[in-house]
This record gives C-alpha cells, sequence and structure tokens, in this order.
C-alpha cells in the first residue's frame, strides 16, 4: 500500500481502543456471522468459481448468476476494474467530490488523469459514485451525470459498501442495473478484519468482459472465511440484526451530535447513515495533528478529514470497544466499571474529564437500559475543547 494514503482503524499503534475512525458498524461483529465464520471449512480451498456462493447472491439481488464478480476486497476489485477499464481504452477517471483513496490511487498506478465528473460523465472513462457518500454520508446527485446508459467505452461503479448503514431512506436509484455496483458487507457486519466483496455488474455486460474482469483477479481471490461472510450476510437471521442495529446506531449517532453541538463542533449537513463530519472550531486547526497525535496515544482515534479534502474536520463514527460491546438477543449491554476506568485514565492523560451526568439527551436511553447514569467526556484544560464522546457513552 501507497504510504501516502490515510486510512482509519488499526495502525502502527495497534488496534484504538476507541475507535471513531472507521464507518463500520459498532454494533457488531454480528454474532451470526461470527459462527458463521467459526464453522467455516478452511481445510480445503473453496471452489475457484465460486459457484453456489455465485447462485446465493444472484438470487438475494435478483439478478442473474452471471453478473456476481467474487472480489478479494472493495479495493481488491477498485484496482482490478480500473485495470480491466485501462486495457479496454479508458482515457481517465472522474470521482465524487469527497472520496475514498483507493479510486485515485488506482488511477494514479495505471496513468489515467482525473478530470471533472460534469463535463465528462459520458465520456470513455471510468467512473465512480458511492451512495451515501464517503465522509460526509450524503445523497451523490447522479441523475444529473448517470440518467443514460453508459457509452461502449465508459465504466460506470457505484460503491454501495455503506447502503446497508443508511439511517434514513435513500433516493431510489433507477439506473442500478446499467452501472457496476460494489457491495463491501463486513462493513454493515462490523467486521472489517474479514475482506471479501462482491460486485454486480451492469445488464449490458457481455461474457467477454465478464471473462476478461475475472482473468485478472488472483486465483481463489476469496478464502473460506471469507465465502462463510458473504453466505451468511444473505440469510434472513442477520438481514434481521442488521436491521435491528440500524436502531441503536440512530441512537448513538443522536448523541454524538448532540455532543458535538455542545463542544462547538459544527456538524457538516446531509448525513445519512452511521458517521459524519465535524469541523473543530478555528482555534484548534493550527494543532489539530498534536491534538489528534495525543488522544491516538492515549488509545482514542478520530480520522483527520484533510485527506478527504476537509480541513480542519474529523471523520466521526460511533466507536466499537472491547468492554460493553456485547450484542446478543437484540440487547446492546452496559459498559462494564473496568472499561469506563480504562477509557477515564486515557481522558485524563490528554487532558479531558472523565464525569457522570443525567443529561437529558440520556433519558430515553435509561429508561430502555434500566440505570441512570450516563457517561461522557468533555472539554478538560489540556486540548482547548477537543473532545470526544467517550466510547463507553450507553
Amino acid at each position: 500500500m501507497s504510504k501516502g494514503w490515510v486510512h482509519g482503524g488499526t495502525d502502527a499503534l495497534g488496534v484504538p481502543a476507541h475507535d471513531f475512525s472507521t464507518n463500520r458498524n459498532a454494533c457488531g461483529p454480528c454474532p451470526q456471522a461470527v459462527a458463521a465464520l467459526q464453522a467455516a471449512h478452511c481445510a480445503q480451498y473453496p471452489d475457484p468459481s465460486y459457484t453456489e456462493l455465485r447462485q446465493q447472491l444472484a438470487r438475494f439481488h435478483g439478478v442473474d448468476m452471471q453478473r456476481i464478480v467474487v472480489a478479494g476486497s472493495a479495493s481488491e476489485f477498485i484496482h482490478r476494474i480500473t485495470m480491466h477499464a485501462v486495457r479496454q481504452g479508458a482515457q481517465y477517471v472522474s470521482l465524487p467530490p469527497h472520496h475514498y483513496g483507493d479510486y485515485p490511487q488506482a488511477s494514479q498506478v495505471w496513468g489515467l488523469p482525473v478530470v471533472d465528473r460534469a463535463s465528462h460523465a459520458a465520456g470513455p472513462g471510468l467512473h465512480w459514485a458511492c451512495a451515501p457518500s464517503s465522509p460526509l454520508g450524503l445523497n451523490e446527485n447522479l441523475d444529473m451525470h448517470w440518467t443514460d446508459t453508459a457509452p461502449a467505452a465508459a465504466w460506470r461503479v457505484l460503491d454501495c459498501a455503506y447502503a446497508p448503514l443508511r439511517l434514513v431512506a435513500g433516493p431510489r436509484l433507477p439506473f442500478l442495473d446499467s452501472v457496476w455496483q460494489m457491495w463491501t458487507p463486513n462493513k454493515a457486519l462490523g467486521m472489517t478484519g474479514v475482506r471479501a466483496a462482491y460486485a454486480i455488474a451492469p445488464v449490458h455486460a457481455d461474457a467477454h468482459e465478464l471473462a476478461a474482469l475475472q482473468q485478472l483477479a488472483a486465483s481463489w481471490v476469496v478464502g473460506a472465511h471469507g465465502v462463510a461472510m458473504l453466505q451468511a450476510w444473505i440469510t434472513p437471521a442477520v438481514q434481521q440484526w442488521l436491521q435491528a442495529s440500524l436502531e441503536q446506531l440512530r441512537h448513538w449517532k443522536a448523541q454524538q451530535l448532540q455532543l458535538c453541538a455542545d463542544l462547538d463542533w459544527a456538524v457538516l449537513p446531509g448525513h445519512q447513515a452511521n458517521y459524519f463530519v465535524a469541523r473543530w472550531p478555528a482555534r484548534l486547526h493550527a494543532r489539530m495533528p498534536e491534538h489528534l497525535a495525543a488522544l491516538r496515544g492515549q488509545g482514542i482515534k478520530l480520522r483527520d478529514a484533510t485527506s478527504f479534502g476537509l480541513s480542519g474536520c474529523v471523520h466521526h463514527s460511533r466507536p466499537w470497544h472491547w468492554h460493553g460491546r456485547n450484542f446478543k438477543r437484540g440487547k446492546w449491554h452496559e459498559p462494564t466499571d473496568a472499561s469506563r476506568r480504562e477509557f477515564a485514565a486515557a481522558a485524563s492523560r490528554a487532558g479531558h474529564r472523565f464525569v457522570c451526568d443525567g443529561a437529558g439527551y440520556q433519558q430515553q436511553r435509561r429508561k430502555k437500559l434500566g440505570h441512570d447514569r450516563a457517561v461522557r467526556l468533555v472539554p478538560g484544560t489540556g486540548l482547548q475543547g477537543s473532545a470526544v464522546q467517550s466510547a463507553e457513552h450507553e
């Protein structure tokens, strides 16, 4: 991986104890999917053609099996379809205004210049979109660009990574059959450490193109555990778990938004999923890297959104944490005293105070879980108000 590209999650310091930096479902990992991984037959290679898996995914989406392309991950497919588009004559790439770093990285590797989307949407290139977008969680206005079938020398790819994590209903996308759809269920399942994905080809993609794309993949591009995750993803039990998790994510997000308002962090509008971007007060911008490094040193990770072209902003998602994160039989359990002490110590070392309060926006959650305390991280003296919500917030 190029050293210039920034990612959230685990880094050289290890797994963050309190990670706000990725878009994964914080209610995960999905227990039914974990059980499927534990039962995976890892002594043998998977079917190199993934016949049964592709049939199952095709039934789930209501498409022909020949349209299903199994991928090692979203990043693997991004690089593979970029390579394919270049071989077939693509001359450039167009991107959303703010986007995942692997889109331009792959285009840079293959020498595709980045062009303005509005004026080149129907031209001979590779065109990316993400709905809802990352990191802002917006509905992309694709109707003005993708209303017609893509011409022969154009490849339109819709990244659907966060579609399952929508917290409000999105617009109907009538053009889905005419674009490539890229699906990465590990985010929705809260298990991004398992790498597997798939794409749905547009109806106009012929057997020759699908074969050419397949030939660019390594043998057994997805291992037994990735197959198990994708098969679990489409089961009714896992889909029911996902729907239940969305309600909890809505609640957690409302808490975070309230805390951002209390801290004078300006949340960028339009967010539709479990994540959003907040702009820190101007007085903190000059020292943002220092503040973020101090928090990271204490196990609290926020994502600097500068790499997305959003200077002075941080990416926010509900964090996962080691204690009190269990989702079982439809209930998320209260964090343990040990986890509170762990987070309080880290927060104190980073210059924050850790308090219990009875804030009004906690009343509904207290009633639901049957306890009275609400834990949150509030501004201290060390970082002049650059606080983050506790990962152990109920």
